[in-house]
């Protein structure tokens, strides 16, 4: 399931982002506690934006409620019509397809929704 963050999932959120091997290919991390929580604020305030032109998502495991990782669908600017994707999701959860069901959902809801003309995400 994606959903906007709350406040409380920086404690989940955590979990992954502290760890040094999670992030070591990556611009950001290992998080300290500060920067979990900043990363979750900023995410709620980019929600509030009109037009909100970043979408950045708690990917949530339906059974236990738990946040698990983050998905994000980012135009380049409130007028863009192009976006980027990304995603990262907890280690004890990866393997089972989430990422890429978050990236499709992603994709439909930037063409259909958004109605962007480009798409991109790199690895």
């Amino acid at each position: 399931m994606l959903r906007d963050h709350l406040i409380t999932d920086w404690q989940d959120i955590h979990e992954y982002a502290k760890e040094t091997d999670f992030s070591k290919y990556d611009f950001w991390g290992p998080n300290t506690e500060e920067d979990t929580q900043a990363y979750v604020k900023t995410t709620m305030l980019n929600k509030e934006k009109s037009p909100r032109y970043e979408f950045d998502f708690a990917v949530v495991d339906k059974t236990s409620l738990k946040v698990i990782g983050g998905a994000g669908i980012r135009r380049q600017s409130e007028l863009s019509s192009v976006a980027n994707l990304g995603w990262a999701i907890h280690p004890n959860f990866q393997g089972k397809g989430l990422a890429t069901e978050a990236a499709q959902a992603l994709l439909m809801f930037g063409f259909e929704t958004l109605k962007l003309q480009v798409i991109w995400a790199i690895c």
